[in-house]
């Protein structure tokens, strides 16, 4: 499902009013719902596209690094096994 990216009035940014409020709807009735209700209240909106959590991490250069930096620990063996019934202790 796709999500909104909704501008609002709330914190002053380059003398205007401007707020970022993700929405995430469930189902397509939903989605429809809120895109009339926006429109009705003339507040303008983004519609992003779908995206899987691996694209959403690697978008954002400080988790990609991250990301490579895990997958190299594991490959070089810096790991630590833990057994499921010391998970929580």
């Amino acid at each position: 499902m796709k999500y909104f990216s909704v501008w609002g009035n709330t914190k002053k940014i380059n003398d205007t009013m401007e707020n970022v409020l993700i929405v995430h709807p469930e189902n397509e009735d939903q989605q429809k719902a809120l895109q009339v209700i926006l429109d009705g209240f003339q507040i303008p909106y983004e519609q992003e596209p779908e995206m899987d959590e691996t694209e959403r991490i690697l978008a954002n250069p400080v988790m990609a690094k991250r990301l490579d930096d895990s997958i190299q620990n594991i490959n070089e063996g810096n790991t630590t096994a833990i057994k499921i019934e010391d998970l929580w202790k």
